[in-house]
């Protein structure tokens, strides 16, 4: 299940040190989020993970203020709720991008609800309207090691636009959809990038980047059935 909005409470934020809280795991409907009040809206950079499956442990530091003033702190979250009835959701995954929802409190400031960017970005909440301003290329980043070297055996299979030889003219932005098929998404904006998205629903639009873009499925089967891929954990 892909990792989706969860409500975590936030003691007094520190400046020196990040502030930690506890992550339910009942997914906020995207509607609720452009309903939820809050006196800061702020994108927030997933720097670390510890654990796996329904015992986590993640950290994010807030990148860009989206609605409502606040200091930039770091952010310790985990899987551990506060409810019974709180359901699986999988870890975070490093670089990922999330909208936390702050409110002030007698003890500081305390996240309301969080969400993972392609989750939030479903809810049509008019405070993350500077995000295809901000992020013109989706909620890209950088591909970890394991996922450079998967990378490196898709690209001799990605298909050119007619007339066209040279894939590194591109900007190549990548999700894997299955354990053995990556989505490709070719633009021309700026320098030629090899980028990464957790999710499809990540992607840039023509309208954030204000280019083409050219979709296609790369087909990886054989190179998984030969174990030659990293594990698929959507």
């Amino acid at each position: 299940m892909k990792s989706a909005s969860f409500a975590i409470l936030l003691p007094a934020l520190a400046l020196l040190a990040p502030a930690e809280a506890h992550a339910c795991r009942i997914p906020t409907p995207p509607a609720a989020l452009r309903d939820a009040e809050a006196d800061a809206v702020v994108l927030a950079r997933i720097t670390s993970v510890d654990g796996a499956g329904q015992d986590w442990r993640a950290t994010a530091r807030a990148w860009a203020l989206l609605s409502g003033a606040m200091a930039e702190p770091d952010i310790r979250f985990s899987s551990e709720s506060h409810s019974a009835v709180c359901g699986t959701m999988s870890a975070p995954k490093p670089g990922g991008l999330w909208i936390l929802y702050l409110q002030r409190s007698d003890d500081g400031m305390r996240v309301r609800d969080a969400a993972s960017y392609w989750w939030a970005r479903r809810s049509g909440d008019p405070r993350l309207g500077r995000l295809d301003t901000l992020l013109p290329l989706g909620a890209v980043r950088e591909p970890t090691p394991t996922e450079a070297r998967m990378l490196d055996l898709a690209e001799p299979r990605v298909a050119l636009p007619a007339g066209e030889t040279d894939l590194s003219r591109y900007t190549r932005i990548y999700a894997r959809s299955s354990a053995g098929t990556l989505r490709a998404l070719l633009l021309r904006a700026g320098p030629p990038r090899r980028l990464m998205v957790d999710y499809s629903e990540e992607f840039p639009t023509e309208a954030s980047c204000r280019c083409t873009l050219v979709h296609q499925f790369v087909d990886l089967d054989d190179l998984w059935r030969a174990g030659r891929l990293p594990p698929f954990n959507p």
